[in-house]
């Protein structure tokens, strides 16, 4: 598992300055993960997690910022390579 963070995403600017930007920036990440199979935490909402075989990945999200993790260090870079582009 990576231990130090290697990107960092900047949202676009256009949402920068808007009372409703992090709401708008959750619903957008959550309707993504949501229709790539993670599944919401029932407790907590802002949790996301994604089981395949042996192999967990989780997503925790906090006002702007994504936290992740996973048994598999390809699944990682996968995530920050989808992440990468759907957030351009």
């Amino acid at each position: 598992m990576l231990t130090t963070p290697n990107h960092v995403y900047r949202l676009k600017k256009a949402l920068y300055g808007l009372k409703q930007a992090p709401r708008a920036w959750y619903e957008r990440l959550t309707q993504f993960l949501v229709d790539n199979n993670y599944t919401r935490g029932s407790v907590d909402k802002t949790l996301f997690i994604k089981r395949d075989n042996d192999e967990l990945f989780i997503v925790q999200i906090y006002v702007d910022d994504i936290v992740f993790g996973s048994t598999n260090n390809t699944k990682v870079q996968q995530f920050v390579d989808v992440m990468s582009y759907e957030l351009r």
